[in-house]
């Protein structure tokens, strides 16, 4: 006998071929093609077809198929949305789509039902919010990344709704377990929402940590949730362990939910309880998906009841992926502190687990990657769990501003999953993905999104592999995007991928379509670019590409004096006017290069130029210094000489050089070195810095190498001083 999956399949199946031949037989009929021997053969074929189909589309009305796409089921879903707005979500988040005529929406479910159920979702609510007004549309999501709507969630009621217990108070309990909402508590052991505020107004939180924590746990019994304390002893462990993160950032207290202390428990005998209750249950998602909350998961153990763990229960696990979407990654630098803690592991496992990919807005429906896990009450699933996931999910995602997802080891699958539901981030201005582990195939699925996010403003995707392929598809991208891509995008960090020449000549394409005309600030070191694709970059630059551009990074490449001539060239003709800071060091730069840089710079080329990076390492000289021409002031003008001058480890950082003398790293004295680059006096005042890589003074004072470079020098190993002199 067929079970009941296999027969949802089946129908599937049937209900997919019902419609390819409906659209056969219509463009048939359209073209003439004489179907049947009879006009009424044509049409009683077509009236069969549409019979099996109205059946089919009743079975998913009936709510039978929920892992496929339950297209009628949709439609209902969303009027009732319409007529009762998600709860904690803003009056403008919930406005209804004018209704649409029976024939539209037919020819939409037909549409749909050929499509993924998860990209239908996603399409019908980038729909939803185009819809709203511009006002409306800004609203989208707020509640989940402003500050204020926290406080307002909690301080619901009057403050009464929802009890908030004090971490000081916390820290100090042993051997006890967590309180039911109602037992008497001293005065010290809540805390008070204006208080809270005012601790976060002080506090020195750059990233918008905020002093809350939430806690997810299972219930050990169906009686109490901590009936022998477990639960209460991992909080005070971690509250002990952790505090001085939040003290680092001058956080003096913090707010601790826990389900069984803030709400009323059932039964709740009077109906001020019961309507407590639903306040505070109606701000209880902001516990876990708000970006400014922190999250500690109880995830050890299991329940007494049915030996159930964390990972296996419905409402655990829709905590776990509300708390998984928009807080910054634990891994980053771009943190307060570790936003989502494992009590349930031990050491740093606690903030070093795995973080998973985004779950997608079905995630809780059957079929889908949360759709098997287990409730008390099984229509939890379908009548609370799922749609609430769904439509949080689209709220949360609708309001971000940042991403930070750097440093989380997301491979190419990983970053797929991300790109399904980027479309969604409609403000989104800051993305970071950078120090990850995926390639071209997570970049190719990345660009649509991107390209279309006209809020972007920030891009980080520095320290991948993403090659010239991944460079190409952004390039194809952009060339689809009518009046520019990423038109608001003004930082953009690639460096240490493997773009190559043809990665950044595909980059350098892309923007000669008027895509990324706002970029102030371009990171494109640690990839492998050579003198040909430096060409490609500067000459789309001398074209009228990348205008705004006041900051470049060329660093660790393989450009030579060829590459760096010809952007000499090009900067001389115009490209890059605003350039104020460059960095090249770290390439294949000799005399020729730097020449023909200060031959542009003669003839006004990056005239708002203050820093330019030459050299890996660098010490400042005293003046005079000669150059070859006179630079806007203040300039500091930074030289990498590869032989000559002061020498490995004497100067400031590998090396003297030039009229200066600098401490070695290796030898307690001095090494002097003379090195004469260019030949006119710049105007006071100017930082020159030199770098010299061989020469001079040498190891530990004296030195392997002896004097500067090619030129001429004495010095021994060991020996107090070395001197040396020898031109770059």
């Amino acid at each position: 006998m067929m079970s009941h999956e296999g027969e949802k399949e089946k129908k599937m199946k049937k209900l997919q071929k019902v419609l390819r031949q409906i659209d056969e037989l219509k463009a048939k009929q359209e073209s003439g093609v004489q179907l049947e021997k009879t006009q009424e053969g044509k049409m009683e074929r077509e009236e069969q077809l549409r019979a099996e189909l109205a059946e089919l589309e009743s079975s998913y009305a009936a709510g039978e198929y929920t892992t496929a796409p339950p297209v009628v089921q949709q439609e209902s879903t969303r009027q009732q949305q319409q007529q009762q707005p998600v709860p904690g979500a803003n009056p403008g988040d919930a406005a209804p789509r004018p209704m649409m005529s029976k024939a539209a929406l037919k020819n939409e479910k037909r549409k749909a039902a050929r499509r993924n159920p998860t990209a239908v979702a996603i399409e019908t609510e980038l729909a939803r919010v185009k819809d709203l007004t511009e006002q409306e549309r800004a609203l989208v999501g707020k509640i989940y990344t402003d500050p204020k709507e926290l406080w307002r969630a909690l301080d619901a009621g009057g403050g009464s709704a929802t009890c908030i217990l004090r971490a000081s108070w916390f820290k100090k309990q042993r051997g006890g377990r967590m309180p039911k909402r109602g037992d008497e508590l001293p005065p010290e052991a809540t805390i008070t929402v204006a208080e809270l505020r005012d601790i976060s107004r002080r506090a020195k939180c750059k990233y918008g940590a905020l002093p809350v924590i939430a806690l997810s746990h299972f219930w050990r019994t169906m009686e109490h949730p901590d009936p022998d304390g477990e639960t209460m002893e991992l909080i005070v462990a971690a509250l002990t362990q952790r505090w001085h993160e939040f003290e680092d950032k001058g956080v003096t207290d913090l707010g601790i939910l826990v389900d069984w202390c803030a709400l009323w428990q059932a039964p709740r005998e009077t109906p001020e309880k019961e309507a407590a209750f639903e306040a505070g249950l109606e701000g209880i998602n902001l516990w876990y998906a708000h970006q400014g909350t922190t999250v500690w998961l109880v995830t050890g153990g299991a329940d007494r009841t049915n030996g159930l763990t964390y990972w296996d229960k419905g409402w655990t696990s829709f905590e776990f992926a509300l708390a998984m979407l928009i807080k910054p990654a634990n891994s980053s630098q771009i943190k307060d502190w570790p936003q989502v803690v494992d009590l349930g592991k031990e050491g740093d496992a606690q903030t070093a687990f795995a973080r998973p990919a985004l779950s997608e807005p079905l995630a809780f429906f059957s079929g889908h990657a949360y759709g098997d896990k287990t409730y008390t009450n099984g229509a939890d699933r379908d009548k609370i769990v799922a749609p609430k996931y769904r439509d949080t999910m689209f709220q949360v995602m609708g309001g971000v501003e940042t991403l930070n997802l750097n440093k989380l080891n997301w491979g190419d699958e990983e970053i797929k999953a991300l790109a399904v539901v980027l479309p969604l981030c409609g403000q989104l201005r800051e993305l970071y993905v950078g120090a990850n582990s995926f390639g071209d195939t997570g970049m190719i699925a990345l660009v649509d999104a991107i390209v279309a996010m006209a809020s972007l403003k920030v891009l980080w995707l520095n320290g991948n592999q993403i090659g010239k392929n991944g460079v190409t598809a952004l390039k194809l991208a952009c060339a689809r995007c009518a009046g520019g891509a990423m038109s608001q995008l003004r930082q953009l960090d690639i460096s240490l991928n493997q773009i190559g020449d043809d990665g950044v000549s595909a980059l350098a394409s892309a923007c000669e379509t008027g895509a990324m005309a706002q970029l102030t600030w371009l990171n494109l070191s640690g990839n492998q670019i050579g003198d040909a694709g430096t060409t490609d970059f500067a000459s789309a630059c001398a074209g009228g590409a990348l205008k705004q551009l006041t900051h470049l990074y060329l660093s660790n490449n393989q450009i030579g004096d060829a590459g760096c001539k010809t952007l000499a060239l090009k900067c001389a003709i115009g490209a890059m006017k605003k350039l104020e800071k460059l960095w090249l060091d770290q390439n294949q730069i000799g005399d020729v290069g730097v020449s023909a840089l200060a031959e542009a710079c003669a003839k006004g080329a990056m005239a708002k130029l203050k820093r330019l990076f030459l050299g890996a390492f660098s010490t400042t000289l005293p003046l005079p210094v000669t150059f070859s021409t006179t630079l806007p002031l203040p300039v500091t003008f930074v030289h990498s000489c590869h032989k000559g001058g002061g020498g490995k480890a004497h100067g400031r950082g590998k090396g003297g050089g030039g009229k200066g003398r600098g401490k070695g790293e290796g030898g307690a004295t001095t090494g002097a070195g003379r090195g004469q680059v260019f030949s006119t006096t710049l105007p006071l005042p100017v930082t020159f810095v030199h770098s010299c890589h061989k020469g001079g003074g040498g190891k530990g004072g004296g030195g392997k190498g002896g004097g500067g470079g090619k030129g001429r020098g004495k010095g021994k190993l060991g020996a107090a001083t070395g001197s040396g002199r020898g031109g770059c």
